[in-house]
């Protein structure tokens, strides 16, 4: 939830992604998507979840229109800088859920 109370949404002002939530498994990427959807709504908040390593055609369009809040693995956050759908500049938030299991599963 501090993610949105961090979002800043400027009419006047192109879309950025300003957070990103680094999830383990397609389950948590879903319900944490749910999640700041629900919450965020009233603010105008727009979110991309991404339970695959790759995009389609399709999400490289909604990213490139712009998003607050991008959720997704390691492995696709890499992805999204590397490809520059994101800039890490803009990033005022991060999280890592469940980074007990990821740590497991490999992620440094």
């Amino acid at each position: 939830m501090s993610i949105l109370q961090c979002i800043e949404i400027d009419e006047d002002k192109p879309i950025k992604c300003q957070a990103v939530i680094l999830c383990p498994s397609s389950g948590a990427i879903e319900q944490a998507f749910e999640c700041i959807t629900v919450m965020g709504a009233a603010l105008n908040v727009e979110v991309f979840g991404a339970i695959e390593n790759f995009l389609s055609d399709e999400d490289k369009e909604i990213l490139d229109v712009g998003v607050h809040v991008v959720i997704g693995t390691p492995k696709l956050m890499s992805l999204l800088c590397t490809d520059k759908l994101i800039d890490p500049n803009d990033l005022t938030f991060g999280v890592i859920d469940s980074a007990e299991k990821m740590a497991e599963a490999g992620y440094i």
